[in-house]
């Protein structure tokens, strides 16, 4: 009996240890999944966190570049203002002094006319006299 007992406390030992194999051999591959697929889980979150990282400071580097050409853009507009300023008083001042010119020049005019108009009658009056001659 004692050598029943042992044959078969030895046939549940290889029995226990093939299922313990078994079982293990079982468990590791289940791990290897899901390593794999823990692997992958962590790849699909961190790429589009990398692509939202690098998205940010594409952004930042916009904004900076944005704000840039907007203080550009002002000084260019404020060094444009006060060029148009400075011609449009010097287009005020030629104005200013053409009307002077014109003011200027019609006063002779109206004096050279007045005085040419005694003179061209003086001029004509030889002329007139001729020609009642030859009529």
């Amino acid at each position: 009996m004692r050598s029943q007992y042992e044959v078969r406390a030895a046939q549940n030992r290889k029995v226990a240890e093939a299922w313990v194999t078994s079982r293990t051999e079982e468990l590791n591959r289940e791990v290897a999944g899901h390593r794999e697929q823990l692997q992958m889980r962590n790849t699909e979150v961190s790429d589009p966190r990398r692509t939202l990282q690098g998205l940010e400071i594409e952004l930042q580097s916009q904004l900076s570049m944005k704000a840039g050409l907007e203080g550009t853009l002002a000084e260019t507009e404020a060094r444009f203002g006060a060029q148009l300023a400075e011609i449009q008083a010097r287009i005020s001042g030629i104005e200013a002094h053409l009307g002077d010119v014109r003011a200027d020049n019609s006063l002779p005019q109206e004096e050279d006319e007045r005085n040419l108009e005694p003179n061209s009658s003086q001029l004509l009056q030889p002329y007139a006299k001729v020609t009642r001659d030859l009529q």
